[in-house]
């Protein structure tokens, strides 16, 4: 179930995934809300952000793109993580690690903030 985060930079002809490793912040049951310098897009089930801040294009797949509207809608990991359960065939423990290092990446980027 990874969901993907990719970046291009503008003149950048093949976008680069960011990786991250899990990680287990005590604050991981927090929500986070979306960088207020960040578009979103979605195309044909994927989405496209651009941090206006960094001057940066991201792609993201279906399931990050899933992801990311839950996301915006305030959910808190835990809850996301029931979603994906849900919507996906994917068990509640690999859902969270998966969950878990995406939204690592996605802060890391400096897409969301807690």
């Amino acid at each position: 179930m990874n969901a993907d985060l990719h970046t291009a930079f503008p003149g950048q002809r093949e976008p680069t995934m960011i990786d991250a490793e899990p990680h287990n912040d005590p604050d991981a049951m927090s929500t986070y809300k979306i960088a207020e310098d960040v578009l979103f897009q979605e195309l044909n089930g994927e989405a496209v952000l651009l941090s206006l801040e960094k001057g940066c294009y991201y792609g993201l797949d279906e399931l990050g793109t899933r992801i990311w509207k839950l996301i915006d809608e305030n959910l808190d990991p835990e809850q996301v993580v029931e979603r994906i359960v849900e919507e996906y065939d994917v068990d509640a423990e690999q859902a969270r690690s998966d969950l878990d290092s995406f939204i690592r990446d996605l802060e890391e980027s400096g897409l969301i903030q807690q």
